[in-house]
């Protein structure tokens, strides 16, 4: 097993599509990923839920649709994950959101909904 630091010749570059996490004002952390080719588990969720932030975490709450009535066509949703992470991690998070939105958008996948209107990331039909 190799030591903390070390990876036997892995990647030494940042996650795909993202910047080493700011560490301060002006600091960059350098990092290497250990397990670059290993397989990950994926958990789906069908939308975020709620976040909860204090001095020095974030808690994501996600939630998938458990039923839909047929006549009002009302979703019943059902709390499923927890996300916890320090707060030093936002502004990669928000980098990756914001460049995956752009994309999304460039795309025609979702467009931009107006401030004083729900969004709904609907697909831009127009």
């Amino acid at each position: 097993m190799a030591a903390a630091g070390e990876n036997g010749g892995g990647a030494e570059q940042p996650a795909e599509g993202a910047q080493a996490p700011a560490a301060g004002e002006g600091q960059q952390i350098r990092a290497k990923i250990l397990n670059p080719d290993e397989a990950l588990d994926e958990i789906y969720v069908d939308g975020a839920l709620n976040l909860q932030v204090n001095e020095a975490i974030a808690k994501f709450e996600f939630f998938n649709i458990a039923a839909v009535d047929g006549e009002t066509g009302e979703h019943s949703w059902r709390r499923t994950q927890r996300l916890v992470m320090p707060l030093t991690a936002a502004p990669r998070l928000m980098a990756m959101l914001q460049n995956m939105m752009t994309e999304l958008q460039k795309s025609g996948r979702v467009r931009v909904t107006p401030q004083n209107q729900q969004a709904g990331g609907e697909p831009d039909k127009s």
